[in-house]
């Protein structure tokens, strides 16, 4: 067992499952039950269990876990989860901003480092992830009706897609990298094995 100090989290972010009740129905808050919301709040709920899932791979993370490389890789824990907050602002901003962002933005070259420069915070990081997601759900849960899935909107390389299959990507994403991200992990922490062949 090695003793390097396991990641510290802000509390506000190891709260992350409660703090979702502002994506809720907002009936009792006058909004007109009359225009049908079922498939809007359904994908609300499931981008955030997406989110969930890659939330919760980071939490058995030791300092050293973020920046080690496998042998024969290219992108640490740190380029994953910083490409995970890269793809949620640069598709926030085109379908729900003003498109403005392209990938020349610097925020983009620090959060996908795979060897990020002295002073890398994994709590900043983490930080960064749960501001941008909560970004897009919020203008997810901002939207009138179930119509408005099926609207067209920009995205970044160009053209449109539906709001649909805009959301659907940001969700698979989230679970496509929460998967490489726990194993490399494991494989850091060399516990690869299954639960029930591991060593006491």
């Amino acid at each position: 067992m090695r003793g390097t100090a396991r990641s510290e989290f802000p509390s506000i972010l190891l709260a992350h499952a409660s703090s979702s009740s502002c994506f809720q129905l907002r009936a009792e808050t006058g909004y007109d039950v009359r225009m049908a919301r079922t498939l809007l709040d359904e994908t609300i709920w499931q981008m955030g269990q997406s989110f969930d899932m890659l939330f919760a791979s980071l939490r058995d993370l030791l300092n050293d876990d973020w920046t080690w490389v496998p042998p024969g890789g290219v992108r640490s824990i740190h380029a994953i989860v910083g490409h995970a907050i890269s793809c949620k602002v640069m598709y926030d901003n085109h379908a729900f901003g003003d498109a403005s962002l392209t990938w020349m933005d610097p925020r983009f070259n620090a959060w996908q480092a795979s060897a990020p420069g002295e002073g890398f915070s994994a709590a900043a990081l983490v930080d960064e992830l749960r501001a941008s997601d909560l970004q897009v759900r919020r203008n997810v849960d901002a939207l009138a009706n179930d119509a408005e899935l099926n609207r067209e909107r920009p995205v970044n390389w160009g053209g449109t897609r539906s709001t649909r299959w805009i959301l659907s990507v940001l969700s698979r994403h989230d679970v496509f990298h929460a998967g490489e991200i726990n194993h490399i992990r494991a494989l850091h922490q060399r516990n690869d094995r299954w639960e029930w062949e591991q060593e006491p």
